[in-house]
């Protein structure tokens, strides 16, 4: 082990672990570093905001003026 490592253990299912392993072998390289990599994308990505989703205004009014067409069409 590294001087500047730290060693952790997690546990995980069966599947995913085969499948890890799998998909380590197809790209020539070791389940730790896929893991690694991934681990290094999560921390390195912006954290999702949490909250409603705001939608910009004229996607709303385009969504009131199709209604609109689409009552003002029973109408008839």
């Amino acid at each position: 082990m590294k001087p500047d490592s730290v060693r952790t253990s997690i546990d995980i299912p069966r599947n995913l672990n085969r499948k890890l392993r799998e998909e380590a072998a197809k790209r020539g390289c070791s389940a730790r570093s896929l893991i690694l990599v991934a681990i290094e994308q999560t921390v390195a990505s912006p954290a999702p905001k949490k909250g409603r989703v705001r939608l910009d205004r004229p996607v709303l009014a385009d969504l009131r003026k199709e209604n609109e067409h689409d009552h003002s069409r029973r109408d008839l």
